[in-house]
């Protein structure tokens, strides 16, 4: 195979790939960015949460993308998240740190490295999830003992994502 003949190969394989990335090549799957708003009402003693943002967008996540864990072990407890199809059946599900507490590590006076923990009343949480053609929605919802239990209880959200 001449020279010539490798490069007419290449430039091929080129085009080739250059059509696949502008027609994309995600097959159909979508990522869902949900932008979330926790609050503390001092006042009525519970928390708020609010979707402030939802973006849908083409693509997938990498493998290696990890969101959340598993199991909760914080110290300050989690933000759980379910993903159900639309029979409410689950899906996926994780946990988040909890996003209004936050431990931060500083300089001290005498030069020495200390933590502290921060209690904050707002926080925004940004979260990106594979969606699949099954997912229909998301319910958010406090663990260790930050929402009320209970009979009547409520998840701290829930979000149609509209498929």
């Amino acid at each position: 195979m001449g020279i010539l003949s490798i490069a007419k190969v290449f430039v091929l394989a080129a085009i080739v790939a250059t059509a696949a990335l502008a027609r994309g090549s995600n097959d159909g799957e979508e990522i869902v960015f949900l932008t979330l708003s926790l609050v503390y009402d001092s006042d009525l003693q519970e928390y708020r949460m609010d979707l402030t943002d939802k973006k849908v967008v083409p693509g997938r996540l990498r493998r290696n993308a990890i969101h959340g864990h598993g199991n909760p072990s914080g110290d300050f407890g989690e933000l759980e998240y379910q993903i159900l199809d639309e029979n409410s059946n689950l899906v996926n599900q994780s946990f988040l740190p909890w996003p209004l507490e936050r431990s931060v590590e500083f300089v001290n006076e005498e030069g020495r490295l200390q933590r502290a923990d921060v209690h904050l009343d707002t926080a925004q949480v940004v979260l990106r999830l594979q969606l699949t053609p099954q997912t229909r929605r998301v319910v958010f919802d406090a663990k260790r003992g930050r929402a009320p239990r209970g009979e009547n209880a409520q998840p701290l959200l829930v979000i149609d994502l509209d498929r």
